[in-house]
Formats: structure tokens, C-alpha cells, sequence
């Protein structure tokens, strides 16, 4: 892999500050002008209903508590919306330990628990969270200089959480990026003080169906490469901003690069996005839907956050952007902002020199950015961006202690038709089947107690689903799905024990002698089979099939049907020179046919 030659080796240590203990009021609600009025619930109020999904217009503000009473601070939250409409808050709750709540589309927020089964770590911060096409989440967070932990999460189940050991020291920032064919990438920099001080990024890569992650040394500099943050375009590229050391000996800067590397990690280009003097930290990525990327960082020097874009189609970088809004300077280096992008646009949520939090707009027909909201009424602490379908996720905690975490949507205008939802219900004899696997729709869901399933998958999907469940078998047996772009209610199924084609079928090609003339016939002999006797099932009908031997199973064609207990048939007249295969299926008493194999 080249080395990206424009990195300067300088030895810097960013030192990690920490937060303080300024007393703030925080009011119960608040009226701004451009937004109305928003609710924030006060101590003790626990988690609250999560609002309406996709019913709001565009410009609501809602904002509620996630986190609840219990003794300690919450701090860095991570927030993600999946395919389905579900959300997930993850944080730093008590007892060094991360907690989660979480809710479907449109129900409610669950109590706050513990993440199971995670290590016990010293000090916790910096989190990502994303969901893959199946809808399930990855989760990431951050012990300084000690580990990542990654867990994950579907339909109320975590995997157990391990932590991805770091080569170095803490980097203060994690990120995650998933391609088309759910691969997950963790992006982590890494600082290592011996022999002498190198600052490296770290891959750890593992497809959707790897069990360990492979761990890539991504930049191989002796140089100051920290802070990635990282993206997946429509062609499994990855592309990486990050913080570098850069200018002279004597007149040292940090940089923010953008880094491209193809979909075999293997490292195509780089762009330095920061050319003017002074220090940039935190950078921020983000792609938008014409394939656009943004990189954005905070300066120290100019006090503000700066932006700018590449179009790699035109292979074209765009003008510096400054954000116009501030940046906190104390604690030093805790101006946390966060990028995103919704449809064209992109989306900044970063705090202003109060360490107020404020939603900020970017698109390229105005060609600046504008203020969408306050998030916040007093100082934040950390904070984290996501864009729904229909609204901009912003999770934050307060700075003041005892800290909460709370959770602000900002409804916009779905950037494309919505997703579209499949369900319906498998029964056994009219009552409701569970632990049935709907093979083929994302996640592979399973039906409930009730034997209820649910899925979204995304406008126009093309798929086929398929019902499994050891013991049984299904009618119909599969279904179909070509280009959907609406919901498709009451795809149900009928479950009952496997029923089994005859046994021991045999065809004997006969001449038969007739007073005028002859004819030939094949006779046909069969069965029962013991598998249909062992389940006890009732075999009220069989049917005969047939097709030309080499023609494919689609031209089977039903010859004639016969009472459960016949154990042959003779099929008359056919052509001396016929070459015919058979197949005898049996129907039970409920009248699900048995498959022709």
C-alpha cells in the first residue's frame, strides 16, 4: 500500500482534558421561534414514547429523555436507526458499563439495561453505531488506551461484546462503516510510544459471516495519522478523513486528509481538505446520495468548524465551508460535532462556544450552511448524529452532573420513497406457529408466539422467501417477490407435518397385445411411505406426474390422481419410443401435496 507521502512526522500528544462540573440550569421546555415549543422532561421521568414514525411534518422538534434515574452520569451516547424503522441508544451509564434502550418503529422506548456480558473496563467514551441491510446493529466503543468493544444487536438479542485489542494508546475516536455486502470496517487510530512515538490507523474488518475480525495497519507511516473517520460508497470503496501531523518542524499544523481505499483496502488517493495554518481536530465524514463526500473538522485557531467536498465523479474538490457557528474552548480540545448526510444534504450537529448544541444544513444549491435548530438549552457534553428515514437523530448528554442522555429528532423530508413492510402469519391447524425462520427477508426474522412476522426491505426489492422450521414443512412453500414499492400484508402460510412422496416407485415399459392391434404402456408400482406412517399422517389422495426425460422439473405435468391406498397405475397409449420419467406425490387430509422429487 503507498504511503501518503504529504504526512510530516511531529511529535504531538493531544491530551485527553476532562469534562467539568458547570452548574446549568436546564428548563423543562423551551419556545424558539424558528422550531415552536419543544418538551424536555425533567429528572426522573425516565424513557419516554418514542415519537411517530414517518407521520410528522418536516420542522418538528421533539426531544425526550432516554436515560432514567439511576445514581451516575450517562455520558456518550451513540444513536442508529435500522431498515425497519427500530432505533437504538447506546450510552455510558453507571458502574462503567454501557447501557441501551431501544424501540421498534412505532412503540415505545424500552428501560435502560446493561449491555450483557461486556467487559469491565476503566473509562469508557467515543461511540458508533450502524445497521447493516438485515437490520441488525453494530456497536462500537472506546476504553483509552486499552481496547474497542464491539457487540451487536437484533430483534432484543446482543452478541456477547469482546474487545478488539489496540496495538497503541487511546485515539478518542471510533467509527464504523458497512458496505453493500454487510462487511462492517471499525476505524480506529492508534498512538504506540516505543521504540518512538508513531501514530497509525487500524482496520478491523469482518464480513457477515466471519467470526473473528482481521486487523489492518491502514497507513504503515511513522507519522501522526489519528482520528479516522470512515464512509462506504455504492462501490465498497472506503473512504477515511482523518487528522494528520502536517507543516514544518518549525511551524507544525494538523491536517485533515481524505483517504480512498478500493473495495480490497488497497489505497487508491488522498486529498489534504485543511490547507491553512493552525491545528484541525475531530474530523467528520460523510456521503450524500449523489455520491458526494464530505469532510469536516473544528479549528482551534479560527474558533469554527470548517467543512468542505470532493465529487469523485469530476475528481473535484469544493471550496473550505466555515460552519459560522463556534467552537468551545474549554475544556481544550472537547468540541465534539458530528456529519451526516440525508438524501443530498448534510447535516452538522456540533456545539457552539457555550457548548450549545445546534443542528446545522448544508446543500450545494445554497452553497452555505444554515441553522436548522437548537438541539440543546445548555451545554453538552458529547453528542452523536444519525440520519433516519424521515428525521435527523441527535443523542446527547448534558455536561453538567449528574448528566442524562436525551434524544432529539428533527423530522425532514424523506429523501426517497419509504421502505416497505412485509408481514404476515404462519398456523399450524389455525393456530399460530412460532420459531418459523422467513428465510430471505432481511435478518432472516422469526415469527413470533403468535406466530406474527414482520420486515421492511427497501422500495423495489426483489426476493424470495422461504419458511423453514425443522418438523414441518409449508404451503405455499415459498413466495415470490419481484420489484415491490408497496406493503405486502396477509403473506401467510400453512405449517403441517412434512408430508413424504411414495417409496420404492418403480416404471415398467410394457408391450400389451391387443385383437386388432397392440399398445404400450408403462406400469407403474409404488409404497407407502414410512415416513408419512411414522408422523401418523392420512394420505387421502396421490397424484402422478410425469415429464420427458430431458426436460427440465418445470414441465412436470399431472397425469391423473388416485385414491391414498392405491399402490399402482398403468399410463396407456404412449409412443413406443417414449423416454418418460415419473413421480407419485401423496396429499394428505388437509390438502397440502407432498413435493415431487
Amino acid at each position: 500500500m503507498k504511503r501518503i507521502a504529504i504526512l510530516l512526522a511531529v511529535l504531538l500528544i493531544v491530551p485527553f482534558i476532562a469534562f467539568g462540573n458547570e452548574q446549568t440550569a436546564h428548563p423543562r421546555t423551551r419556545t424558539n421561534p424558528s422550531i415552536g415549543t419543544q418538551e424536555l422532561p425533567g429528572i426522573g421521568a425516565g424513557a419516554e414514547e418514542a415519537a411517530d414514525f414517518r407521520t410528522e411534518a418536516p420542522g418538528t422538534v421533539k426531544t425526550i429523555k432516554i436515560s432514567d434515574d439511576r445514581t451516575g452520569n450517562k455520558r456518550f451516547p451513540g444513536v442508529c436507526e435500522n431498515i425497519n424503522g427500530d432505533r437504538l441508544v447506546i450510552y455510558r451509564g453507571p458502574n462503567r458499563l454501557y447501557w441501551y434502550s431501544f424501540a421498534r418503529n412505532d412503540a415505545a422506548w424500552s428501560v435502560p439495561k446493561v449491555i450483557p456480558n461486556q467487559p469491565q473496563l476503566e473509562f469508557y467514551n467515543c461511540t458508533d453505531v450502524k445497521a447493516d441491510s438485515t437490520g441488525r446493529f453494530h456497536c462500537v466503543w472506546e476504553e483509552p488506551d486499552a481496547a474497542n468493544v464491539y457487540a451487536s444487536f437484533l430483534d432484543g438479542e446482543w452478541t456477547k461484546p469482546h474487545k478488539l485489542d489496540l496495538v497503541g494508546k487511546y485515539d478518542m475516536e471510533s467509527s464504523i462503516a458497512i458496505r453493500s455486502d454487510d462487511q462492517l470496517i471499525i476505524a480506529n487510530g492508534q498512538v504506540v510510544r516505543s521504540p518512538y512515538l508513531t501514530k497509525d490507523v487500524f482496520f478491523y474488518v469482518k464480513g457477515k459471516d466471519d467470526s473473528e475480525f482481521a486487523r489492518m495497519n491502514m497507513t504503515k507511516d511513522k507519522e501522526g495519522s489519528c482520528q479516522p473517520v470512515i464512509v462506504a460508497d455504492a462501490n465498497n470503496h472506503i473512504w477515511m478523513a482523518l487528522k494528520s501531523d502536517g507543516g514544518t518542524e518549525n511551524s507544525p499544523t494538523l491536517d485533515t486528509f481524505l483517504v480512498q481505499f478500493d473495495q480490497d483496502f488497497n489505497y487508491v488517493d488522498y486529498k489534504l481538505l485543511s490547507n491553512e495554518d493552525g491545528w484541525c481536530f475531530w474530523p467528520q465524514i460523510a456521503i450524500n446520495s449523489d455520491g458526494k463526500i464530505m469532510g469536516a473538522w473544528a479549528k482551534s485557531q479560527s474558533g469554527d468548524y470548517f467543512s468542505r467536498i470532493y465529487d469523485p465523479a469530476k475528481k473535484a474538490l469544493g471550496e473550505i465551508k466555515s460552519v459560522n457557528l463556534g467552537i468551545p474552548l474549554r475544556p481544550w480540545c472537547t468540541f465534539w460535532s458530528k456529519l451526516a448526510a440525508h438524501g443530498k444534504d448534510f447535516y452538522l450537529a456540533a456545539m457552539n462556544s457555550a457548548r450549545v448544541v445546534y443542528l446545522m444544513k448544508y446543500s450545494e444549491e445554497a452553497g452555505h450552511w444554515t441553522r436548522v435548530t437548537q438541539v440543546s438549552d445548555g451545554p453538552v457534553n458529547y453528542l452523536d448524529i444519525y440520519p433516519g428515514y424521515d428525521k435527523i437523530l441527535i443523542a446527547w448528554d448534558n455536561y453538567e452532573d449528574p448528566s442524562n442522555v436525551y434524544l432529539t429528532t428533527v423530522a425532514v423530508t424523506p429523501a426517497g420513497p419509504p421502505p416497505c413492510k412485509i408481514s404476515g402469519k404462519v398456523q399450524e391447524d389455525s393456530v399460530g406457529l412460532s420459531g418459523v425462520t422467513m428465510t430471505g427477508l432481511p435478518g432472516n426474522p422469526t415469527t413470533d408466539s403468535s406466530g406474527n412476522y414482520t420486515a421492511h426491505v427497501e422500495n423495489g426489492w426483489t426476493g424470495t422467501v422461504i419458511p423453514n422450521k425443522s418438523g414441518y414443512a409449508f404451503f405455499p412453500a415459498s413466495r415470490e417477490y419481484v420489484n415491490i414499492t408497496s406493503a405486502q400484508a396477509g403473506q401467510d402460510y400453512a405449517a403441517f407435518p412434512p408430508i413424504s412422496s411414495v417409496a420404492n416407485l418403480i416404471v415398467e415399459k410394457r408391450v400389451e397385445r391387443g385383437f386388432f392391434h397392440g399398445y404400450t404402456l408403462n406400469a407403474l408400482t409404488w409404497e407407502a411411505n414410512p415416513a408419512n406412517i411414522a408422523l401418523n399422517i392420512t394420505v387421502s389422495a396421490q397424484r402422478v406426474y410425469r415429464k420427458a426425460r430431458t426436460e427440465d422439473n418445470s414441465k412436470w405435468v399431472r397425469i391423473t390422481e388416485v385414491s391414498g391406498t392405491v399402490v399402482k397405475y398403468e399410463d396407456k397409449n404412449v409412443a413406443s419410443d417414449s423416454d418418460y420419467v415419473y413421480a407419485v406425490t401423496c396429499v394428505n387430509d388437509q390438502g397440502y401435496e407432498s413435493p415431487i422429487y
